[in-house]
């Protein structure tokens, strides 16, 4: 009895492990990857098509910013996977999303938007993207690797055109070096 529930663990251990290392493993390649052309579809009505994207939809949503980020044109937006919040800690996560708390959630979307649009390579090492006044999100370039981070986040799927603006795919959320949620 005691080898059976020994390879029983073992099993499952496995499985969780492989399964633990494939989700390690997604990339964001997935997003929009059924729908054959994204350029028909403004920025936020295409990110509602993709469950992967879905926490950071909702969180725009609970902003109210959503009716005129749909109206904004020539704009860029980064979008974090649904993993990239797992990373996040629980309570900065619960603190965007209390209600008392919604110029903070507010800001926290507008650190994952620009007013014009930018392709991946119009990025530059060491360049600063200013936000509400003295906070900066840095941008970092790795050539050889063809990487650029945003904010500590990196792009994982560029360059994602739509009919008013592009979207990048971002593994992790966007925050200011200077910033932390619940001060």
């Amino acid at each position: 009895m005691k080898k059976r529930t020994t390879r029983l663990v073992i099993t499952a251990l496995t499985f969780f492990t492989m399964g633990f290392t494939a989700l390690a493993q997604w990339n964001g390649n997935d997003v929009f990857s059924k729908i054959d052309n994204t350029s028909e579809y403004g920025t936020f009505e295409l990110a509602h098509m993709d469950r992967d994207i879905s926490t950071f939809i909702n969180l725009v949503a609970l902003s109210g910013l959503e009716p005129s980020l749909l109206m904004a044109d020539e704009h860029t937006v980064f979008i974090p996977t649904n993993e990239a919040f797992k990373a996040m800690q629980i309570d900065e996560f619960l603190h965007l999303t209390n209600p008392e708390n919604k110029m903070d959630l507010i800001k926290f979307v507008k650190y994952h938007f620009l007013p014009n649009k930018v392709m991946k390579y119009d990025f530059k090492d060491s360049q600063v993207i200013d936000v509400e006044g003295a906070n900066d999100i840095t941008v970092s370039v790795d050539e050889p690797y063809d990487t650029t981070y945003i904010g500590g986040a990196r792009i994982i799927k560029d360059d994602i055109e739509t009919s008013n603006g592009i979207i990048h795919i971002v593994d992790r959320v966007i925050m200011p070096s200077d910033i932390a949620l619940n001060e």
